[in-house]
């Protein structure tokens, strides 16, 4: 029976679910005699598993390491990206300066690493902000066309660029037909 084996309190392993003959058991393990054939779903940290795995012989199929949110870290973030978009928003800095202080603070104090951050960068997600940044550049004056606010980098606002998507094809059009 697999509640004899007592591996939650000799290996701090717990058993989530059984597969015997292509059949998930999730009811009354403890009572569950394991056979030649069953797959063991386990939780537990991977040297735990490794201990339990080499003193009853067994094989480990596959792991999966799955890193725990740093709540204690937590704080940090909100702070870091509250202070980055209040800064932002009364233009106290450049946003792209803001960026990366807020990044390297992050990485600084282990809230996140580079590795999983690096892990979070996907190709679209690249694209769309090199084609964002790409038609902000074609815009008269840095904002959509529209003049006085926005020709200074200091005075970006969080929402310029999705603005700016929506007020670019307008301006242009505009610009181009001479209507004001």
């Amino acid at each position: 029976m697999l509640g004899r084996l007592h591996l939650r309190r000799r290996f701090e392993v717990y058993t989530r679910v059984v597969n015997r003959h292509n059949q998930n058991v999730t009811q009354n393990l403890h009572a569950l005699t394991i056979t030649l054939g069953d797959t063991l779903l386990l939780e537990g940290a991977a040297e735990d598993i490794k201990r339990l795995a080499q003193e009853f012989a067994v094989a480990v199929i596959s792991q999966l390491a799955v890193q725990l949110a740093r709540r204690r870290h937590a704080p940090i973030a909100f702070v870091t990206i509250l202070g980055l978009v209040l800064m932002a928003n009364f233009g106290l800095t450049p946003l792209f300066v803001l960026s990366l202080v807020a990044a390297a603070i992050l990485l600084v104090t282990r809230t996140i690493d580079a590795e999983e951050a690096f892990a979070f960068v996907q190709g679209r997600l690249l694209v769309l902000i090199v084609s964002m940044l790409a038609i902000r550049g074609v815009t008269p004056c840095g904002r959509g066309g529209t003049g006085g606010r926005g020709s200074d980098p200091r005075d970006r606002r969080p929402l310029a660029i999705p603005v700016d998507l929506v007020l670019f094809p307008t301006d242009l059009i505009a610009h181009r037909t001479g209507i004001k």
